[in-house]
């Protein structure tokens, strides 16, 4: 049968990120911080009890911006570029041909920017006689 105290029973998890000492603090500048706050957010961090899935998440997904366990972008480049992980970069927008081509992002918006570019470069390849008679055409 359906044990309801069942579900209780079983640990939950929270993600990571709600764990972590910096959750909420929109005190502090994590993405751009000036040197005072970057000494700020490291304190924070330093005490954080998922600092290492903060630094692993930044790392494994090329994270380019802002303070991750305890790391600024240049910090973790260095690890990134002797230990196998993917270097910070600075990604293009969703939505763009770029974000598609470049980084095989495949989100639907990509997607549908993608077929615009190509039905544009098609169209600019096409001989202009071809152009012509298609326009003619309808």
């Amino acid at each position: 049968m359906n044990d309801p105290s069942a579900n209780s029973r079983r640990p939950t998890r929270d993600p990571w990120w709600q764990r972590a000492a910096c959750h909420g603090r929109v005190d502090l500048e994590w993405i751009e911080p000036t040197t005072r706050a970057k000494a700020l957010c490291r304190t924070v961090c330093a005490a954080c009890p998922v600092r290492a899935e903060c630094l692993h998440t930044a790392l494994v997904n090329g994270e380019a911006w802002g303070i991750w366990g305890g790391l600024t972008p240049d910090e973790r480049a260095e690890i990134a570029a002797t230990n196998d992980y993917p270097m910070p970069e600075v990604r293009p927008a969703h939505g763009t041909n770029p974000r598609y081509a470049k980084h095989g992002c495949r989100c639907r918006l990509c997607r549908q920017a993608h077929t615009i570019y190509e039905r544009n470069r098609r169209e600019h390849l096409q001989p202009p006689q071809l152009q012509k008679a298609e326009d003619q055409n309808g």
